[in-house]
């Protein structure tokens, strides 16, 4: 009995209450360790800023400090799924220029919702400026497959391209699974995917990922709320 008054009275003073409420970050933050360590075959190789002439290059968007989640990922490299994150700066949106210019019709139109010409493409690799990026390399270290995340904590949402010779092969499912682990490092609680009608696979992704359809579906889209924590 004098136990559980104890107990009471430190939940409700002042520092306790501050721990409990912390709970339940620490407690999403184990389960998203727990979920990148199921995935299997996902590289996460932490690929670091090198020193430029003027000075190091930002691990992220307009920080020259590694993000928190830098040291969460282990540098190893697993067979079969070559998934790294990557920076963000001339070369990789040059990389990922490329990579969008290999998109066939259909996969440009899965990806953008609609057909977009190869000018509008490097428009759009020009300012490319994504919170979040993994890419899957081949062996010649051309981008076959990129997911990224944009936007605020409220309002992250993430997108996935994958060239259509490496389609079928699992990396879809485990890159969404690294950028809800991502998110769950973060303390976002979940990723919004927005979904063209005709990208079926997508839908099948996103309810895989245990996603949940936002409201019905408008002008051919739909959204889907993927959470980070299982």
């Amino acid at each position: 009995m004098a136990r559980r008054n104890l107990w009471k009275r430190w939940r409700q003073g002042a520092r306790g209450k501050n721990l409990m409420a912390r709970l339940p970050l620490v407690l999403s933050q184990l389960r998203a360790a727990a979920v990148g360590a199921r995935v299997p075959g996902v590289t996460t190789r932490l690929v670091q800023s090198r020193p430029g002439p003027s000075g190091p290059n930002p691990v992220s968007r307009a920080s020259d400090v590694p993000p928190p989640w830098a040291a969460w990922w282990d540098g190893t490299s697993r067979p079969g799924q070559p998934w790294r994150v990557v920076a963000v700066d001339a070369r990789a949106r040059a990389a990922y220029r490329d990579h969008l210019l290999r998109l066939d019709a259909p996969s440009r139109n899965r990806r953008f919702g609609g057909g977009v010409s190869d000018t509008g493409l490097e428009r759009h690799a020009a300012g490319w400026n994504p919170r979040f990026v993994a890419v899957a390399v081949d062996a010649s270290g051309a981008w076959r497959g990129v997911v990224e995340v944009h936007g605020a904590d409220a309002e992250a949402e993430i997108a996935l391209s994958i060239e259509a010779p490496c389609r079928g092969l699992g990396w879809g499912r485990s890159a969404i699974a690294l950028a809800q682990a991502w998110g769950a490092r973060m303390g976002i609680p979940r990723l919004a995917c927005t979904i063209a009608t005709h990208n079926p696979s997508m839908v099948v992704l996103a309810r895989g990922a245990g996603g949940r359809r936002l409201g019905a579906v408008s002008d051919g889209w739909q959204t889907w709320a993927l959470p980070t924590v299982p």
